[in-house]
């Protein structure tokens, strides 16, 4: 990544749900994430492949990655510490073809029934 490339979401884009070089690619959207924000954020994470059609307003550019706080809310990503989130990049393996489950604590109990490897 670079200070250049930019997440799409604007669903009236042909680009939409895409990570584009906007030097090399017509700018044809009214909004986009910058993938190199001062915060920091995305300096690690990784892509969850969701809506792989691009379909507008099916939701766009999600990740996991790097909290700026606890506390600190996203746009719709999942945030979290660099222990954390370098620990599930170590432990994920691509050609397996992972599933992203996200539950709120109180209801994995029920999903623990089921041997899901909830960690």
């Amino acid at each position: 990544m670079s200070p250049h490339h930019a997440g799409v979401d604007d669903p009236a884009s042909p680009h939409y749900n895409q990570i584009v070089d906007q030097r090399l690619t017509p700018k044809n959207w009214n909004s986009a994430e910058n993938m190199i924000p001062a915060s920091g954020v995305y300096r690690s994470g990784l892509v969850v492949h969701h809506n792989l059609d691009n379909l507008p307003s099916a939701g766009s550019c999600i990740f996991l990655h790097l909290w700026q706080h606890p506390n600190h809310p996203t746009a719709g990503c999942t945030a979290m510490s660099e222990p954390h989130l370098h620990s599930l990049l170590r432990w994920l393996s691509p050609p397996a073809h992972p599933l992203l489950l996200q539950l709120p604590g109180p209801a994995s109990a029920s999903w623990q029934a089921v041997n899901l490897p909830l960690t």
